[in-house]
């Protein structure tokens, strides 16, 4: 398959159409193609798709084009992740000699103390994952993204940022006070997110019974229910089953699996949950759902 999918072999209009991204109808691209995953890892373009049930199954398949390289893994276990787990080891097996011969990022601009100051904190991904910039007494910065390892980061100028290991780049944009308060992610050179500094508030308490109910979409004609138990909020998939739902805040809940990568959601002019946005990664954004009946 993967073969076929590099040489065009089999279907050739369907395939470019596969390994190109598409486009919606705002003319914004999104990093899928025809039913493939675009992304690029190292600096390198990656063509993949993922499978998984709910009894616990995991697949992925994911090709390097310009290597000609693919891994396909196949899992009976559910808490595998294929690409994370195994797929990267098998790339950067593959490209390790070529990363060790690679003249490392220099930093064009030296940071003082005060300078440092201005980007260290906690800020949110897309409203959805954490991420910490530190600095150490040397004035070197490093970046910590919610999951993953911490990593150094270089300066190429005052607002913009190399991040070697990830072959990505942060450019902050300044705010109304003496810090940066928010950044734009490009990965490949291409728009991945933004980051935004979190505000420092008290702890949340939230009465989850309150966002109880059953809430449709009108673009894909599902339903899901809302459940609050033993003041956790709960989200019933008929895929995923009952998922927990993290809050990141009093509008952001983050899923503990894997039915999206955050829920939004709104209010009324009473203050009442009246829906929510559900997001997806870049593959899914803003995808509206109405509450339909309430539950007490």
């Amino acid at each position: 398959w993967a073969q076929a999918l590099q040489k065009e072999s089999l279907f050739p209009e369907v395939f470019k159409l596969m390994k190109n991204k598409g486009e919606l109808d705002n003319g914004q691209s999104v990093d899928y193609g025809f039913g493939l995953s675009l992304g690029n890892y190292r600096d390198h373009d990656i063509i993949e798709h993922s499978g998984a049930t709910p009894s616990g199954f995991r697949t992925q398949i994911a090709f390097m084009p310009d290597k000609e390289l693919a891994f396909i893994v196949l899992s009976n276990w559910g808490d595998i992740e294929p690409v994370q787990d195994i797929g990267k080891v098998i790339f950067n097996s593959y490209l390790q000699t070529q990363e060790e011969n690679s003249a490392p990022i220099v930093p064009l601009v030296e940071i003082t103390k005060e300078m440092a100051q201005q980007y260290v904190g906690e800020y949110l991904f897309n409203n959805e994952m954490d991420v910490t910039i530190n600095s150490d007494s040397d004035n070197n910065l490093t970046i910590i993204v919610e999951g993953q390892q911490e990593t150094s980061i270089v300066a190429l100028s005052d607002t913009t940022f190399a991040i070697p290991e990830a072959r990505a780049s942060i450019i902050f944009h300044s705010g109304n006070t003496e810090r940066y308060e928010s950044g734009t992610i490009l990965v490949g050179g291409e728009y991945e997110g933004r980051i935004e500094r979190k505000r420092a508030v008290e702890k949340l308490v939230i009465d989850h019974k309150t966002y109880q109910g059953l809430f449709h979409s009108p673009e894909l004609n599902i339903v899901f229910e809302l459940e609050a138990l033993d003041d956790k909020l709960y989200i019933n998939n008929t895929k995923m089953g009952k998922v927990l739902l993290n809050e990141k805040s009093k509008e952001v809940f983050i899923p503990a699996e894997r039915v999206a990568s955050s829920i939004v959601f709104s209010f009324n002019s009473s203050n009442e949950v009246d829906g929510f946005l559900l997001n997806r990664g870049s593959r899914m954004r803003d995808l509206e759902f109405f509450k339909i009946k309430s539950v007490h």
